[in-house]
């Protein structure tokens, strides 16, 4: 999957990452196999797996895409998320991103089941 890194600690060891299915932030640990020595930055985008621990997404095997891919974007998520908090007619119009074009994720189709049709009393179902 490919995702953004929206904020990282001071040592560089752990990361929160806006991914590709805009679903939930997976969290990025240097126990998780942390960007393989590349020293990644808010903005940058990278590739990684996957993996779910109870309900928490996080993102494994780490490689650096693209140094400061999207720079801006943790700051305009949250100035629109700023904005959002304001009463309606104070709140200006949000001028950040809505919208990161990730690159295109291929795809790969899980084959079918074969499923037999019930059988009845001995005989098949029509």
């Amino acid at each position: 999957m490919y995702g953004v890194v929206l904020w990282k600690d001071i040592e560089g060891s752990r990361a929160v990452i806006w991914c590709e299915d805009h679903g939930d932030l997976a969290f990025l640990s240097a126990e998780e196999g942390m960007h393989s020595g590349a020293d990644l930055d808010a903005g940058d985008l990278i590739h990684f797996d996957v993996i779910w621990d109870g309900a928490l997404r996080r993102a494994n095997n780490a490689k650096l895409v693209a140094s400061h891919a999207f720079p801006t974007l943790p700051k305009d998520l949250a100035a629109c998320s700023a904005a959002l908090m304001q009463p309606e007619d104070q709140a200006g119009a949000c001028d950040g991103p809505n919208v990161v074009s990730f690159p295109a994720t291929r795809q790969v189709e899980k084959p079918r089941l074969k499923v037999t049709p019930p059988v009845e009393a001995g005989r098949k179902a029509v």
